[in-house]
């Protein structure tokens, strides 16, 4: 889950990056390197909104996982692997480049 106030600067550009991820692996079956929106709400606490996403969840998470496994160079380039497919997805299938906490859109999509 992601949780976002909702004068976040950014809301309205992700809302339609989900929308549009879940247009475009409508039709794609090699998606399993991304987890997809499930479901958008707002959720109003102490005064103020907060647009909350949920999604599907991944089927791995380094964060629990980094206590139990060795990070040598096998498990690294693994998870770089990983990583570098979900990207290639990205540009490739949604016609997207993420750049860190940012998210941006090639010219030619046209929605």
């Amino acid at each position: 889950m992601k949780v976002c106030i909702s004068d976040y600067p950014s809301i309205e550009r992700e809302r339609a990056a989900y929308a549009h991820l879940r247009e475009v692996f409508r039709t794609y079956t090699g998606s399993s390197k991304t987890s997809l929106l499930l479901t958008e709400f707002e959720l109003p606490r102490q005064g103020r909104t907060h647009w909350c996403f949920v999604f599907e969840p991944l089927t791995i998470d380094l964060v629990t996982t980094r206590a139990s496994i060795h990070f040598d160079e096998a498990v690294f380039k693994a998870v770089a692997f990983h990583v570098f497919s979900a990207l290639e997805i990205l540009h490739t299938k949604a016609h997207m480049v993420h750049c860190g906490a940012t998210l941006f859109f090639h010219d030619f999509c046209k929605w």
